[in-house]
């Protein structure tokens, strides 16, 4: 199937009309199709199939769709849209407002995880041993993952990170 196709019997599928088995493996379909977004040169297809990928990863990172024996944590998927997206837009180059093309919903995931300011990250790490953070270590090594789509475009040049990304960015090596 070619991407328009996938992409209309996931419409069917999400909406009821098409039925789909319970063991549907949502996370293999996102997979393939982000395999072939980022094998493809043909600038159209490749966002095409990238457009299959995050859709689905969009739906499993909020929970409206559920992967059958998944026992991470859904913000896995919702990285996986956002390193697809940053990959994107480092091949094919920023459009604001564009689904796939635009660096601010990177952006805006990776404010939307963050469970506190970088200064208080930072205070927070002062002294401490990772042992000694509990839940905050686990917490901030979220932080530290979700850095990396941002960081892809930064090195590309795709992005202009603001005062707390940049704080965020020299903490990332004190980051458990």
């Amino acid at each position: 199937m070619a991407p328009p196709e996938i992409l209309r019997w996931l419409a069917r599928a999400w909406s009821g009309i098409d039925p789909t088995p319970d063991q549907f493996n949502w996370g293999g379909l996102a997979g393939v199709a982000a395999s072939e977004a980022q094998l493809c040169l043909d600038r159209v297809e490749s966002l095409r199939w990238a457009e299959v990928s995050v859709s689905i990863y969009d739906g499993l990172g909020n929970g409206g769709l559920r992967q059958p024996g998944f026992v991470g944590r859904l913000d896995s998927f919702q990285y996986s849209a956002m390193n697809l997206r940053a990959v994107m837009i480092v091949r094919y180059g920023a459009s604001p407002g564009h689904n796939l093309l635009d660096p601010a919903i990177v952006i805006q995931w990776f404010y939307s995880i963050l469970p506190m300011s970088c200064e208080g990250a930072a205070a927070i790490l002062e002294g401490s041993t990772v042992s000694e953070l509990g839940e905050v270590a686990i917490e901030l090594r979220q932080v530290r993952r979700a850095l990396s789509p941002g960081q892809r475009l930064i090195g590309a040049g795709r992005l202009i990170p603001d005062a707390e990304v940049s704080c965020w960015l020299r903490l990332e090596r004190r980051l458990p």
